[in-house]
């Protein structure tokens, strides 16, 4: 009975890292198709393309798209459009926007390497609005965050900063309110409504704007389209890829390999934009990574340790 149930629970634990594995695996997709997408955005922004119009070839197209293979899902989703799907949508549509223009002003590496705060003001307005426990772990890894900024941030030759560096300290903010706003969605919704919806909100104001002042539309060159057309499809894997990894694997487990897209990131800022890291960079990134993980790993271990227990009570219960 007990070699049974023990051979149970092996093989219980080898489906669940089997699972987790695969995890893992569509998050790491998800994070180069995001540094894939974010390359594509700089390239084109550069190159003077209004962000407005980068930000309609994201969403309108893959919108468009989703309304012609699946129309009544399509319409299901944007008819339940409420009031937390639409300041969902507002504060998503100002990161993207914000995010493509920033791009042209700082450098990619850079700009991805402070966006990894984020899981740390997630934090921070946890603790403020849900009123979560602050721990000493924590506090520290808060502090550790803005240190790393602070290094990354060191001020280098003779222009300095410029303004542009304060953008992704206000796309982690509008992220936070995303986030939290996620968690207010009715459970009624699934994830690929959810997607079409955000595809939907975040398609109405480029689409306006185009259509009220067609000065914004510049006709890309058949060497720029390649990027813009790899803008929506990089999206939608990297979307695609992120809700099967929630699907598939723990999210404790797999919370942990978001951080490639900064690995891959830093890789596209160097060898496209030739953007070198100096060594405040590299050590403030180290900083912030080692911070962001304490974060991830201090909900971890009582997740694990809960596993554990009711495991080992599970056995004696057996035993008896």
């Amino acid at each position: 009975m007990n070699n049974t149930q023990s051979k149970k629970n092996v093989k219980t634990i080898k489906s669940i890292n089997k699972y987790n594995i695969i995890g893992a695996i569509f998050v790491t997709i998800g994070c180069f198709n995001t540094s894939v997408k974010d390359t594509a955005d700089k390239i084109l922004v550069m190159q003077d393309y209004n962000p407005l119009e980068i930000i309609w070839f994201r969403f309108s197209l893959p919108f468009i798209l989703f309304a012609l293979i699946m129309p009544k899902t399509t319409f299901k989703a944007v008819k339940g459009t409420n009031r937390i799907l639409s300041m969902r949508g507002v504060c998503f549509l100002v990161c993207s926007t914000l995010a493509v223009t920033t791009l042209k002003f700082i450098p990619l590496g850079i700009y991805t390497i402070i966006i990894q705060l984020s899981p740390i003001c997630l934090v921070i307005a946890s603790v403020i609005f849900f009123k979560e426990k602050l721990t000493g772990l924590k506090i520290i890894s808060i502090i550790m965050g803005f240190v790393g900024v602070a290094i990354v941030l060191h001020p280098s030759g003779e222009e300095g900063l410029s303004w542009w560096y304060i953008s992704p300290f206000i796309i982690m903010i509008f992220a936070v309110g995303f986030n939290l706003l996620t968690k207010k969605v009715p459970k009624s919704y699934d994830s690929l409504s959810i997607l079409i919806n955000v595809m939907f909100m975040l398609s109405i104001v480029p689409s306006i704007s185009l259509i009220v002042h067609p000065s914004i539309w510049t006709t890309p060159t058949l060497h720029d389209l390649i990027f813009f057309l790899l803008i929506p499809f990089t999206t939608l894997v990297s979307q695609f890829s992120y809700i099967k990894a929630m699907q598939y694997g723990e999210a404790s487990y797999v919370a942990p390999f978001f951080y490639m897209q900064m690995v891959f990131s830093l890789i596209f800022s160097l060898f496209v934009f030739n953007e070198r890291l100096n060594l405040y960079n590299i050590i403030g990134c180290i900083i912030i990574l080692v911070s962001a993980l304490l974060i991830t790993f201090s909900g971890i271990k009582p997740i694990r340790f809960l596993k554990k227990r009711r495991l080992t009570n599970r056995k004696k219960n057996q035993t008896k």
